[in-house]
């Protein structure tokens, strides 16, 4: 993970990580070892506090007892899907917000690791919060997506400098949604920030 990278998400994160009262677990956390968190990943590296294979594996953690849940790069390697979220959604409490870090559908990071099982459009977590087909998880509208950050290319920042006049004219939303839609590797990673209802 970049330095760059790293700075990022803390400042994205700053305003939920300030009180330290508060319980953080971060599921898949592979090497990211975070200290005052609940570390929990699938392999038994250094650092971790409980190794769980979340696709078939409960959490050991009572039901809404967690205030924020990170998970940096790991739905993407989920077959299971259902059963992590509706887990995550379980051990939550309500108010609680969970970030999720996914490679962009669009983008090589989805389809350079041969682990990667599913791919992630902005659409995606309306699925996951309930937005849309609200019986797909099976818990109704569960969840507000508070934050939706695109993590762009350096394509695209390029490509934004050279097209400059003609997105004056048809606006930048609209460049971007275009983008988003026909070009791939504009958009390396989604960040997103969901709220338990």
């Amino acid at each position: 993970m970049s330095h760059l990278y790293r700075i990022t998400m803390v400042e994205f994160l700053k305003p939920e990580l300030e009180v330290r009262s508060k319980s953080y677990l971060n599921l898949g956390c592979g090497t990211d070892i975070r200290e005052g968190w609940i570390n929990a990943d699938i392999a038994p590296l250094e650092g971790v506090d409980f190794i769980i294979d979340i696709e078939n594996e409960n959490l050991p953690l009572d039901d809404e007892v967690i205030d924020f849940v990170l998970l940096s790069h790991l739905l993407e390697h989920i077959s299971n899907l259902k059963h992590v979220i509706n887990e995550v959604f379980r051990v939550v409490k309500k108010g609680g917000r969970i970030y999720i870090i996914v490679p962009a559908f669009s983008s090589n990071g989805a389809f350079q690791d041969p682990t990667h099982v599913r791919f992630f459009t902005e659409e995606t977590f309306q699925y996951i919060s309930g937005d849309v087909f609200d019986y797909y998880f099976g818990s109704g509208k569960r969840a507000e997506i508070v934050s939706l950050r695109k993590k762009r290319t350096d394509y695209y920042r390029q490509l934004f400098r050279f097209l400059s006049p003609f997105i004056r004219l048809i606006g930048v939303r609209r460049f971007d949604n275009y983008v988003d839609h026909l070009l791939m590797n504009m958009i390396q990673e989604y960040h997103v920030v969901l709220q338990k209802l």
